[in-house]
């Protein structure tokens, strides 16, 4: 902490990792109209002027409704980046029995989750919480299964063209182009959801070719679960006969794209997952990605 002190190009901060009797640790939704809405964060703050860091960790406590916990151990430090400078987080542990929650305007919703079962949360606040976490105690069959990660699972198509193109849907509520395809639903295999989802999202009815890339994603602000998609060779078709029409109302519209065009129209995460699929094309087996930085 002495030398986040002698750093002036560092913004003091403070943060708190709250943890109750089940070993679970709080933590704060940011709301819309922050940095980045969506994400979780353990309760915390900056350091005002001639403050010591313990105090403005009370203060932050006392800001959610915890004024009688005290500050049980310091845990570490952490550096963000910020739009123009650096924020150094000193985090403090604390513990509570249970507690009555305040939001602040800056936030929307809290919960508290065990270490294994964390939501989109920096990867930074992952680390330091799965260091400082209590064992997680012996729990009953139904407290066990609830504290389980859930996963998100999904299935996508790759189509190409003659020309090489690879063809694209955006949903009308989102300007962010994807691959056809979507949710693996109860009781369906991916190979299943993936031909289901072709054609619902484009008319198209083509047999399901190998499973050429699965990716693992971390979570993010649209699902507070992980995610797995499992990224299909559907095959080459020809554009200038094929009859695409959507019958998912949720697809606005659909295009065939070059690949350096589809990269910027996918976003850094999806490109991650379409690269890794012409991997799996050319080396002959699915090409395994893990995405620590979905897209916020």
């Amino acid at each position: 902490m002495d030398d986040a002190a002698r750093d002036s190009s560092a913004r003091l901060s403070v943060g708190v990792a709250v943890f109750d009797r089940k070993g679970r640790v709080l933590l704060l939704r940011q709301a819309a109209g922050n940095s980045a809405p969506g994400r979780w964060e353990m309760p915390g703050g900056l350091v005002e002027d001639g403050e010591l860091p313990e105090c403005a960790a009370r203060r932050v406590l006392q800001g959610v409704g915890l004024a009688d916990v005290d500050i049980a151990t310091y845990a570490g430090q952490l550096d963000y980046a910020a739009a123009r400078d650096v924020i150094r987080q000193s985090v403090f542990t604390a513990h509570v029995d249970s507690a009555d929650i305040i939001l602040s305007p800056d936030h929307d919703g809290y919960t508290w989750r065990h270490a294994d079962a964390l939501p989109a949360v920096r990867v930074e606040v992952l680390d330091l919480v799965r260091r400082v976490a209590p064992p997680k105690p012996r729990l009953d069959v139904e407290e066990w299964q609830q504290s389980l990660p859930r996963w998100h699972v999904g299935a996508n198509a790759l189509v190409q063209d003659q020309d090489g193109r690879v063809l694209l849907v955006r949903p009308g509520r989102s300007r962010t182009w994807q691959l056809p395809g979507g949710q693996v639903d109860a009781h369906e295999t991916p190979q299943d959801a993936v031909g289901r989802e072709l054609l619902e999202e484009t008319g198209l009815d083509l047999p399901v070719g190998p499973v050429i890339a699965i990716t693992f994603e971390h979570p993010s602000p649209g699902w507070d679960h992980p995610t797995q998609i499992w990224l299909f060779d559907l095959g080459t078709i020809d554009s200038t006969t094929a009859r695409i029409s959507a019958q998912d109302p949720d697809i606005a519209e659909h295009r065939w794209a070059h690949l350096d065009e589809a990269e910027r129209l996918l976003g850094p995460a999806r490109t991650a997952r379409l690269r890794a699929g012409h991997d799996g094309q050319r080396q002959g087996s699915p090409a395994l990605v893990t995405i620590t930085d979905p897209e916020w």
